[in-house]
């Protein structure tokens, strides 16, 4: 012990839980620096409660109730720190967890993106190798002006990759494009096509391989034979559809997706417009002036 200010010391306590059952599990015990009064209240309080304490006591006047006090708020203060720390352990591990399914979404995210860049890089340049070799001036004019549209309007990589996607299509015979005049109606300028019924199983496994991530030439010498239609899950075709309704471009009939495919029925640019109030109309009446806006 060492001698504080006054007649009071600061020892060293160690506090254990004695139970009055010998098969009852014992508690740690734990340290503490605490100042303790010599009195005979407080030694009969310690010796025969629960709780014993190795100190060394020193005459002091004051009463014990100060210094029984003091050993049961220390024991609220430690216990309260415990919890505050196991709380705080508890927020950094949902914090921790959130941050991970964050990042993992975003990392899929980026992934998808980096996936279709390549692609778009890919698809192309196959689409300039294929542009100088068509000879109808007047459908190489359409594919230069709705490809330079899609560039001016910096469409994403989907929507690019998309447009490319068709146009080799349509030069190797697989689709049947309509096109508007103006590249700004429509899909960059197409209305609609028809898969060509003889090559739609070639249409339907070229485009699905292109949304897994993998351009597949035209090239006559390393084009893939196209005997039966893949078979993919609901998830991946539903995937499927929804890149076709990102550019607007869906089945006639909403509901015939795999009679679209087949070339049974068209597929035809289709844009929702959504109830729109304009900006002048939205815009507050004014105020009655004053004096009544007679």
């Amino acid at each position: 012990p060492f001698q504080a200010a006054g007649s009071m010391s600061i020892v060293p306590v160690l506090l254990a839980s004695v139970p009055q059952d010998p098969q009852q599990q014992q508690q740690q015990p734990f340290f503490c620096s605490l100042p303790i009064l010599a009195d005979a209240a407080l030694a009969e309080l310690l010796f025969h409660s629960p709780t014993v304490a190795f100190l060394q006591l020193h005459p002091s006047t004051q009463l014990a109730l100060e210094a029984a006090q003091t050993l049961s708020e220390a024991g609220g203060d430690l216990s309260a720190s415990l919890r505050e720390q196991e709380q705080q352990e508890q927020r950094n591990l949902v914090e921790n967890n959130s941050a991970a399914s964050i990042t993992a979404k975003d990392e899929r995210a980026r992934n998808g993106q980096v996936n279709w860049h390549a692609i778009c890089e890919q698809i192309i340049t196959s689409w300039f190798e294929t542009f100088v070799k068509v000879q109808d001036s007047g459908f190489k004019e359409k594919l230069d002006s709705q490809m330079k549209y899609c560039c001016k309007m910096r469409l994403k990589c989907t929507k690019r990759s998309v447009l490319a996607f068709l146009h080799l299509c349509a030069v190797n015979e697989l689709i049947f494009l309509e096109h508007q005049d103006n590249p700004e109606e429509g899909f960059c300028g197409i209305s609609g096509f028809n898969v060509s019924p003889n090559r739609s199983t070639e249409f339907y496994n070229r485009f699905v391989t292109l949304r897994r991530g993998r351009f597949q030439s035209f090239d006559a010498s390393d084009a893939p034979a196209y005997h039966e239609k893949l078979r993919i899950s609901h998830v991946e075709e539903h995937s499927v559809r929804n890149i076709f309704r990102n550019v607007c471009l869906v089945p006639k009939d909403p509901a015939r997706w795999t009679e679209a495919f087949d070339g049974m029925t068209p597929f035809v640019f289709t844009k929702t417009k959504k109830q729109s109030v304009p900006r002048a109309s939205r815009a507050r009446p004014p105020r009655p002036s004053g004096n009544g806006g007679a």
